[in-house]
């Protein structure tokens, strides 16, 4: 899964970003990245790291998820959050 980040931008319009380990972090907090990790994520990190890729790949320093075939919660809680804690922390809630 290609692991994209979205938060408040400019004149707080919303913005998608694919960053690198430390930006997702940085977004999304390390102890929340940290216990998803737990729920089943098998592998983060980049494209090329993690997966074959072509000469002239644009993505491969994308960021990646590898999941647990048996673990079904761990896509929800990544893409809830890299989509909803950036938002929630940007306002305050979290």
């Amino acid at each position: 899964m290609a692991v994209n980040v979205v938060f408040p931008g400019e004149d707080d319009w919303p913005k998608r970003t694919s960053p690198a380990l430390e930006g997702l972090h940085m977004h999304c907090g390390r102890e929340l990245v940290e216990r998803v990790r737990g729920l089943g994520i098998a592998d983060l990190g980049p494209k090329s790291q993690l997966l074959p890729t072509k000469e002239g790949d644009r993505t491969k320093n994308q960021l990646r998820a590898l999941f647990c075939e048996s673990e079904e919660a761990a896509p929800v809680a990544l893409y809830a959050i890299t989509h909803l804690v950036p938002t929630l922390r940007y306002i305050g809630w979290i």
